[in-house]
């Protein structure tokens, strides 16, 4: 640990912002992977594990977008880091009014925001465009298929969040001019 911190400190600016790419991608990416897999997992046998599963396969995929970010572009990676400080704000807050209101609720549910604000700010351009599509997805759903329930539709609007989120890592690491992903919905209305 002490040889990884002191290769951190003699890195260059571009070795420095590749680092800050990959923890912020790979922090980011679980956070958005947990929450994609609270409510379906939960439903399941292998609830935990399935859990597990969605964090490490978000955490991996936003690792690698965000080390291949660090490495090209370090302003696109500040700006992350900005976006997440203030979702880290956000989330606090909401965190603390929700402790507030709710009694049952303590710190931890303060530090739980804390983390899920800053996780879903580092992706917030795509984070918003996933969750505005899943919303709409999970609304019509619910009002399509009778099995469909209002936590189906929260579940396919948090899963929207995290594919929106998790985008925009792929999307500023592989090279995307403006960072923030782009969307073609295709719609077939047949008689």
């Amino acid at each position: 640990m002490r040889y990884a911190m002191l290769a951190f400190l003699l890195c260059a600016a571009p070795c420095r912002a590749q680092v800050a790419g990959a923890a912020l991608g790979l922090s980011s990416g679980a956070v958005l992977g947990t929450a994609a897999g609270l409510i379906p997992c939960s439903r399941t046998d292998a609830g935990p594990r399935c859990v597990r599963t969605t964090a490490a396969l978000g955490a991996a995929v936003g690792l690698a977008g965000g080390l291949y970010l660090g490495g090209r572009d370090e302003d696109a990676v500040e700006a992350a880091a900005r976006r997440a400080g203030y979702g880290l704000l956000v989330g606090a807050t909401a965190g603390f009014v929700v402790k507030q209101l709710v009694r049952p609720s303590g710190w931890a549910d303060v530090a739980a925001g804390a983390v899920l604000g800053a996780g879903v700010g580092a992706t917030a351009p795509g984070s918003g465009i996933g969750l505005a599509a899943g919303t709409v997805v999970g609304i019509a759903l619910d009002q399509v298929l009778p099995s469909f329930q209002r936590p189906d539709a929260l579940a396919v609007a948090m899963l929207g969040m995290a594919v929106g989120g998790l985008g925009q890592w792929i999307v500023q690491g592989i090279g995307a001019d403006d960072g923030a992903p782009s969307f073609a919905i295709a719609i077939h209305l047949s008689h």
